[in-house]
């Protein structure tokens, strides 16, 4: 709105200056008494001053650019199955979705695989079991598995249940990738669950040793508190 009222402000101003000179001239023309060549260069002059005053005084053009999800390429959790493919060994050995054989992991050579149980959702990795270190803390464990994320992930909540440690974290930029349905994670939110795997417990559903926490499971999980989370 401004701009248009600057736009008239400049029109009457050549209106004051030209406008006595103008009428006379228009007149004249009118009646034929200006000769053609006169009249042609009268109106050139005036049409030149007619797009000068509206460039200057004229909105710029509305931008274009669309407004658009960053592009994001995951290589860990909520990565796609190509890019994960492309950053994990497969384990021949087994069928299915096993992948990176890794020595001081699992209880023995034949279950020493850091990443088992892999599945997806829509193309994309949503769950999977890591096996870490033997002997780890829960603090070094944490560590391990969070660098499965994102560079923005954070921890929402963390606590240890009855014979697990839970955590919940999130990541804006999880959340672009697996927002969408049919995942719909639009918080980017995962649950991590941290047991313990030996021998002794490997008839068990699950254990707990904060000095040997070696299991980590990865899964989507939109739970704002430790209250809100399954039990283990």
């Amino acid at each position: 709105m401004a701009d248009f009222f600057a736009f008239l402000l400049l029109l009457s101003l050549l209106g004051l200056i030209f406008g006595k000179t103008s009428s006379k001239l228009l007149s004249k023309m009118f009646h034929g008494q200006v000769p053609r060549k006169k009249a042609r260069l009268w109106f050139g002059g005036a049409t030149i001053l007619f797009f000068v005053a509206y460039s200057v005084t004229a909105p710029p053009e509305p931008s274009t650019t669309a407004n658009t999800a960053p592009t994001v390429t995951l290589t860990g959790y909520g990565a796609l199955q190509s890019d994960w493919d492309a950053h994990h060994t497969r384990d021949s050995r087994f069928d299915g979705m096993v992948y990176n054989p890794t020595a001081n992991t699992g209880t023995d050579d034949q279950h020493n695989d850091k990443y088992y149980m892999v599945s997806t959702s829509d193309n994309r990795i949503t769950s999977y079991t890591m096996r870490l270190p033997n002997q780890s803390t829960q603090a070094a464990a944490q560590a391990e598995a969070m660098k499965e994320f994102p560079s923005d992930v954070s921890v929402q909540w963390q606590a240890k249940k009855d014979v697990c440690y839970q955590v919940g974290i999130k990541s804006s930029l999880l959340a672009t990738q697996l927002g969408a349905k049919p995942i719909g994670d639009t918080n980017g939110q995962v649950l991590i669950e941290f047991q313990t795997d030996s021998a002794a417990s490997s008839s068990l559903n699950s254990a707990y040793d904060a000095t040997n926490v070696n299991l980590a499971i990865l899964t989507l999980g939109s739970y704002n508190t430790a209250n809100d989370a399954p039990g283990c």
